[in-house]
This record gives C-alpha cells, structure tokens and sequence, in this order.
C-alpha cells in the first residue's frame, strides 16, 4: 500500500513540475536548454529515490525485531548444537560416527577412536 502511495506522489509531483515549469526555470537559469527530459527525468528519478528510501526504512522498522529475535534463536541453536556435539563425543562406548555420500567421515567420537584405533584431527 505505501509502494502505490509513493508512486501516486511521484506522478503528482512530477505533474506539478510540468505545471509550474520547473525544467523550464532549470533550463533558463543554467543554460541547459537542450536538455529539458533529462533534468525532468533526473527530477522524477530523485523524487523516486527519496520514496523508495523512506519505504524501505520503514519495512527495515517493521521487520527490525524479527531479525533480532531470528538472530538471537540462531545464536541459541549454535549453542546447544555445541553442547549436544559434546554429549555426543562423550558418550562411553558407544561408537558413533558419521559418513556422507561420497563415502567420507564427517564425525566421530570418543568411543569409535578407541573402537577403530584412530585418532580424530580437529
């Protein structure tokens, strides 16, 4: 809804600048009289800018304690992941190791280097 009210102002604006001839006064007080789209255009696609800023920031308000709240549950996950990988690697006999598709390790613990007599590198 604020992306067509934005849009709605531009097209206001931009047809009161037809109206009062604001590329006209540019044009006659610099001296760029060949060049009335271009410095219309440049007025429109300033005015759309300065919107699309305002728009963004207030979506960026909106959804601000999402991300905080989202970051904060990651940063949570990471740290009982940490405490579960410890469990895990701790875990007295019982040898538990994992191997991808490609047929390589990708974990091991504690009881499976007893078990197979390797050692893990970290």
């Amino acid at each position: 809804m604020e992306l067509v009210i934005i849009l709605v102002s531009i097209i206001v604006a931009f047809t009161l600048l037809k109206l009062f001839h604001v590329a006209n006064h540019m044009m006659g007080t610099y001296g760029f009289f060949r060049y009335k789209l271009v410095i219309e255009l440049l007025i429109v696609f300033f005015m759309l800018s300065i919107g699309l800023i305002i728009f963004t920031n207030r979506r960026f308000k909106e959804h601000k304690e999402d991300i905080e709240e989202w970051m904060d549950l990651d940063h949570k996950l990471l740290q009982y992941e940490k405490i579960f990988e410890n469990i895990v690697y701790n875990v007295p006999g019982i040898a538990i190791y994992g191997i991808d598709k490609d047929h390589t390790v990708t974990y091991w613990n504690r009881a499976s280097e007893k078990m197979f007599g390797y050692k893990i590198t970290r």
